[in-house]
């Protein structure tokens, strides 16, 4: 019984240990693949919006709605945004 605790306790600190190293190496692989930012997708998908507005499709209206959310939230979380660059998105 005592080595298939120590399995799961191996296990769970290599498990620990991947999660403490993976992190900030996706944050560096975003960074490094996304020069701007996610700022060119949320263009994109502000676009897509004001299309499918004009068009009166409510169901493309929520897609791009949600991606906007999820790129804002992530432009924010990694490379974090000053009062004036959430103004300016506003204004948008």
């Amino acid at each position: 019984m005592k080595k298939v605790q120590n399995k799961f306790g191996i296990v769970k600190l290599i498990s620990y240990i991947s999660t403490v190293i993976e992190k900030p190496l996706k944050q560096r692989y975003m960074a490094r693949n996304y020069e701007n930012g996610y700022l060119p997708k949320i263009e994109y998908w502000q676009s897509q919006y004001d299309v499918a507005k004009e068009a009166g499709n409510n169901s493309a209206m929520l897609k791009c709605l949600d991606k906007l959310t999820y790129f804002v939230k992530r432009q924010a979380e990694v490379y974090g945004w000053s009062k004036a660059e959430w103004a300016e998105l506003g204004r948008s």
